[in-house]
């Protein structure tokens, strides 16, 4: 259905639509998290029950790298840049990056131009690898001053 509305745009209204096909499911993705901002915004989830909780730290008792991304996402939303810190230190880094990638996407598409972006460059997979591992293993050592990068 959504290719047949691009063709009735490009046909009707003759407007170039520059972006391919299959760019519709990461603006599908894109709706979804934006629909879902509201409920991080309104809803604390230190509050027990309103999200759901990490299911590795469930069976292992032991913190992954993602957790306390709820928390640091409701204190972004909130505009509290320490407490975002505090609840996962790689949430304000990552949201970077992610941001960077997508913005030199949707700019290259729009400008008919591939970017280059530090992303694709042959290094980052280990480099992002290494860092996550390094944090996840750090953050579950319960000696100061390790035990403050757990949530």
């Amino acid at each position: 259905m959504p290719f047949l509305a691009l063709q009735w745009l490009e046909d009707y209204w003759k407007v170039e639509v520059r972006f391919k096909k299959s760019d519709l499911i990461y603006i599908g993705i894109g709706v979804v998290l934006l629909a879902i901002l509201p409920l991080y915004y309104l809803y604390n989830p230190n509050v027990p029950g309103k999200f759901p909780t990490c299911p590795f730290f469930n069976f292992t008792g032991l913190y992954c790298t993602g957790c306390g991304s709820q928390r640091a996402l409701h204190a972004l939303l909130h505009l509290d840049i320490l407490s975002v810190l505090k609840s996962n230190l790689l949430f304000l880094p990552a949201l970077i990056i992610l941001g960077y990638h997508f913005i030199t996407k949707v700019l290259g598409r729009l400008n008919n131009t591939d970017y280059h972006s530090f992303v694709y460059h042959t290094k980052t997979p280990r480099v992002v690898f290494i860092v996550v591992v390094v944090f996840t293993v750090l953050r579950n050592i319960q000696i100061y001053p390790f035990n403050t990068l757990a949530p």
